[in-house]
């Protein structure tokens, strides 16, 4: 096992002391990147020296980073090292569905001593009109959800309180207009086609795609994708006011209809506006080019997951 570790700095739960163990565990086979020209450049010394695993000291945004500048460079059919993370971000819904815990040093030791397994994972890639490559992630969200990781985002790193105070918000909101939080969840005129047809209505508050079966908060979709070519779409077409009642049962998983989760294997989006959307906890900004999006299954992905 040659174990190396990529090493986000600027993630949310990663330390200046962390960042000093892993100099101390693997040397060399530590590398620290804070842009994507460092990022290019320590990926390539890590391929280059036949590292396997692959560690990501930080968060969902890291990984989705990583996926991206590796597929760029070296193409999606390129052969790729397991894959653990750490969960030095501040999302780590991919760490969480492979079942570690907070403790990043104690995630590495756990894979050192070989307490892990292999679990196989599909990346989502996400082709935006006019861009000649994707970008890859796990969780896409677009439209009221997007818009309140954005809120949550406001004012620098998100905790776990103001995330659940700007959720509380939007719940109170929903029942009563005049709090203000109405723009949360206004609804997105988007027709879908999915996998060739059009099979859902034209406005929905919330958009999501997730090839991972466990979601913001532990969220586990009340059912999900059997086969490995497909990810999870999930379009929430409620009223503001069902929303808000039952908001705390749908993060809990208990959603009592299905009629707005599909398995898919390409979906087409056309937004009648502007709209910002999140990928892996990494807000894309509103732009003319967003308004056209296509969602496909992409490369597999092997990664260590908690025993």
């Amino acid at each position: 096992m040659k174990i190396g570790v990529i090493s986000n700095p600027r993630a949310g739960k990663v330390s200046s002391s962390s960042l000093r163990r892993f100099d101390y565990f693997v040397g060399s086979l530590h590398r620290i990147t804070r842009d994507e020209k460092e990022l290019d450049r320590e990926i390539d010394k890590l391929l280059q020296a036949g590292v396997d695993p692959l560690l990501i000291h930080g968060g969902d945004g890291t990984l989705h980073f990583v996926l991206t500048r590796i597929f760029h460079r070296y193409g999606e059919n390129c052969q790729l090292p397991s894959i653990a993370l750490l969960n030095g971000g501040t999302t780590n819904v991919v760490g969480q569905w492979c079942g570690w815990s907070a403790k990043v040093v104690e995630n590495y030791f756990k894979i050192v001593n070989g307490t892990c397994e292999n679990r196989v994972g599909s990346v989502i890639r996400v082709w935006q009109e006019g861009k000649e490559k994707p970008i890859y992630g796990f969780v896409f969200l677009h439209g009221g959800l997007a818009r309140l990781v954005c809120e949550a985002h406001r004012g620098g790193h998100p905790t776990f309180f103001k995330s659940f105070w700007v959720a509380v918000r939007a719940v109170i909101a929903s029942n009563f207009p005049f709090l203000g939080m109405q723009r949360l969840l206004e609804r997105v005129e988007c027709p879908l086609e999915v996998d060739g047809c059009e099979v859902l209505p034209k406005e929905h508050l919330h958009l999501v795609a997730s090839s991972v079966d466990r979601l913001i908060f532990g969220m586990r979709p009340f059912h999900h994708s059997s086969s490995p070519d497909k990810f999870l779409l999930i379009a929430y077409n409620r009223s503001q006011a069902e929303l808000g009642r039952n908001a705390f049962r749908y993060l809990k998983g208990k959603i009592s209809s299905g009629k707005d989760f599909l398995n898919a294997q390409a979906v087409k989006a056309e937004f009648s506006t502007c709209q910002t959307y999140v990928l892996d906890g990494e807000i894309f900004a509103a732009s003319r080019e967003m308004r056209r999006l296509t969602l496909t299954v992409g490369p597999k992905i092997s990664f260590l997951a908690h025993k």
